[in-house]
């Protein structure tokens, strides 16, 4: 189980990854705060080749749902960017927080539900700052985006299962 520090010291480095790829809007400064996330949060796991496979999983599947979302014109991604590295970077920060600071999404298949209900908002607030943008209908982009994102926190509930067999000793 992460102890509090790790899930406190977790959450700190995912909002500098957040604030580099979406506020300074530079994708290297992203990268470095991924790098050094990734390697002190498997520093702290121990067992750090399944850590490290879930963080994969759950980082290549929400960027190919972004993606998709992206080639069927639901939402924009490359607004003042010339690609969407910072979105995979912001996908594999995030899912470092799954089973640390967040863990409380895997414990129970109702809080990945509200997870991915509620996670298009912070995409949202991106759109506030100019680097994603749902297209019109809005409500329709959102909600199709929200329905999607609950289905992937579903499937990582039950991926984390088969991978850890628990959902307790996160």
């Amino acid at each position: 189980m992460p102890s509090k520090s790790h899930k406190i010291f977790n959450a700190l480095l995912y909002q500098v990854g957040w604030f580099a790829c979406m506020i300074i809007a530079n994708p290297i400064y992203g990268a470095i705060a991924m790098l050094v996330m990734i390697a002190l949060h498997l520093s702290f796991v121990k067992e750090r080749v399944k850590e490290f496979v879930f963080i994969i999983v759950a980082a290549s599947m929400g960027y190919g749902l972004d993606i998709a979302l992206s080639k069927m014109a639901y939402l924009d991604l490359t607004i003042k960017t010339s690609g969407t590295y910072y979105l995979l970077i912001l996908w594999i920060l995030f899912s470092t927080t799954l089973r640390s600071s967040m863990s409380v999404v895997l414990t129970k298949r109702k809080w990945a539900v509200l997870l991915g209900l509620s996670a298009p908002w912070a995409y949202w607030v991106g759109q506030n700052l100019g680097r994603v943008h749902y297209t019109e209908p809005f409500i329709l982009s959102m909600s199709l985006h929200a329905l999607l994102w609950a289905l992937l926190m579903c499937f990582l509930y039950y991926f984390n299962d088969k991978l850890f067999g628990h959902h307790e000793k996160l």
